[in-house]
């Protein structure tokens, strides 16, 4: 979240939607750098919500290092919201070039990249296309399928 926080410090024209709360030392922050007017905070929002959120974000901004599937990932995906997330083989391995990568140590990079999703209009629409490609082929049915099926591999190889 700090890597956020920063980005939105180096910039004017950002805003930044964040459900949850933020530790004592990223409200700090806010308050130091005078950012808490760009900042919309909702502690806990039901499932319609946070569809609602996702339609009308411009962005989803994931910097983890330390994610394991990244479901808000596929849920942005999902709902035609852009991605930009950590340079993770994880993340490569499941959003390929449905997503946009970044280094999540470098600010200015990070930056470059939203401005080119939020302005370049062609690159946008391809790479919301090839999210709601790649999207469909993630399903709760399909996880239970393979999760069952590594179940049955284990127990009837033991």
């Amino acid at each position: 979240m700090e890597f956020i926080l920063k980005i939105l410090e180096k910039t004017k024209d950002f805003y930044l939607v964040k459900i949850g709360s933020f530790t004592k030392r990223q409200t700090q922050f806010l308050k130091d750098k005078g950012l808490n007017n760009r900042v919309k905070i909702f502690q806990a929002i039901d499932i319609d919500s946070l569809v609602e959120l996702y339609n009308a974000a411009d962005i989803l901004i994931m910097p983890s290092l330390a994610e394991g599937f990244g479901f808000p990932i596929l849920e942005a995906m999902t709902c035609g919201c852009p991605v930009i997330c950590s340079d993770t083989e994880v993340f490569h391995e499941l959003y390929e070039d449905a997503v946009v990568f970044i280094d999540p140590s470098k600010i200015d990079e990070a930056i470059d990249k939203i401005n080119m999703v939020l302005n370049d209009l062609r690159f946008r629409s391809e790479l919301l296309k090839k999210a709601f490609v790649r999207s469909r082929q993630f399903s709760w049915q399909k996880c239970a399928k393979e999760t069952y099926k590594v179940y049955e591999d284990v127990f009837y190889k033991a």
